[in-house]
């Protein structure tokens, strides 16, 4: 079995140790404690029908309601939901995307996935310039994801 990191447990693993060693147990049942493993959850993936009640639910919360104090809603949030269920990515990586990370002109039109949009306290958002994995992806995309 594997053993207990001693940073975890320090003292538990050096009470054992001691007894073990001065003889008051036999053993030292800590090093012989093995992780507790979480079983892996199955993946679920949204149905066609979960798809379209998500999008239907963004662009009926985008519509205004005449006399609702407030922001004005806009179509960002649902583009931005219709770019990641195209395309797989992070919030985070789609709202650091630039320009420049769009090649539209290819003959199959592609994304560049090379950033992310981080928080940091007392500095605000900035653009990070490397993602969670630290390659960068490049995503095709299908015509309907462009109009």
């Amino acid at each position: 079995m594997t053993t207990i990191d001693s940073a975890c447990h320090p003292c538990p693993r050096r009470l054992s140790t001691i007894c073990a060693a001065t003889s008051m147990t036999p053993t030292n049942p800590v090093r012989d404690t093995g992780r507790l493993r979480k079983p892996r959850r199955a993946v679920v993936a949204l149905t066609d029908e979960n798809l379209q009640a998500v999008r239907t639910a963004i662009r009926d919360w985008q519509r205004p309601i005449p006399g609702k104090p407030g922001p004005r809603h806009n179509g960002d949030q649902a583009d931005v939901v219709d770019l990641m269920l195209a395309t797989g990515a992070r919030i985070g990586e789609l709202l650091a995307l630039r320009w420049e990370d769009l090649d539209l002109a290819a003959e199959r039109p592609s994304l560049t996935i090379c950033g992310t949009l981080v928080f940091v306290k007392g500095q605000g958002f900035f653009r990070q310039p490397w993602t969670k994995r630290p390659d960068s992806n490049r995503r095709p995309l299908d015509p309907g994801t462009i109009y």
